[in-house]
């Protein structure tokens, strides 16, 4: 996969949807031509030697959209493209996790163009705790979770999500919560999520852990 470094990984327990910020707009030219991609905070030109980024882009305006479709129907060299592109513009590119069945459990939006995302699996036996400067506020039907240092903010939107968050006020093992008879099979991606935006503190293997 083109982004694996980017992104968690093919599951069957989970989806990773990608779109592009709210904010954000581009202009497709003619195939060939360099792309022009405009947010309130930063302006891009983008060559375009194939037509592959024009097409990925347009895909990414249409709403959260898995990977595989993004890249459906693209070369192997025209994939490189994308990587590199998503590189480019990965402070630009909102992340979401979703249920197999495509109902969105939250949303990673990113807050500058600067943001990086990279989300990976914790070990389970680390510890993880909601950081400090975390505030979880009402957003209509959604949930949001804020922190003044970091450059994303998270969305709830789906009950599941925000139990997983609620598990996180006190110190807890990663295994725990994972494994709690009430935790989805996305449990698991949603801490990577919530780690990699920066909104959950990790911690060493605990002794219960290292002892086995």
């Amino acid at each position: 996969m083109a982004t694996v470094n980017l992104s968690l990984g093919p599951s069957r327990d989970w989806l990773e949807l990608w779109s592009l910020s709210e904010d954000v707009s581009f202009t497709a030219p003619p195939s060939g031509q360099p792309v022009e991609l405009r947010s309130t905070e930063v302006a891009l030109r983008l060559t375009d030697p194939t037509g592959s980024i024009g097409m990925a882009l347009y895909r990414l305006c249409l709403g959260p959209i898995r990977l595989e479709n993004v890249l459906a129907g693209l070369t192997c060299a025209q994939r490189q493209e994308i990587q590199r592109l998503f590189r480019t513009v990965e402070g630009l590119l909102v992340r979401s996790l979703a249920t197999p069945t495509g109902r969105a459990l939250l949303s990673v939006v990113p807050l500058s163009p600067r943001a990086l995302f990279r989300p990976r699996l914790l070990p389970e036996q680390g510890t993880v705790v909601l950081a400090r400067s975390v505030a979880l506020r009402r957003q209509g039907v959604a949930h949001v979770l804020h922190s003044p240092l970091t450059m994303h903010q998270v969305v709830l939107h789906l009950p599941d999500a925000l139990r997983i968050v609620e598990s996180l006020r006190m110190p807890a093992q990663v295994a725990d919560i994972t494994g709690a008879d009430e935790a989805p099979p996305s449990t698991a991606a949603v801490l990577a999520f919530l780690a990699a935006s920066g909104m959950i503190a990790t911690g060493e293997p605990s002794v219960r852990g290292r002892d086995g």
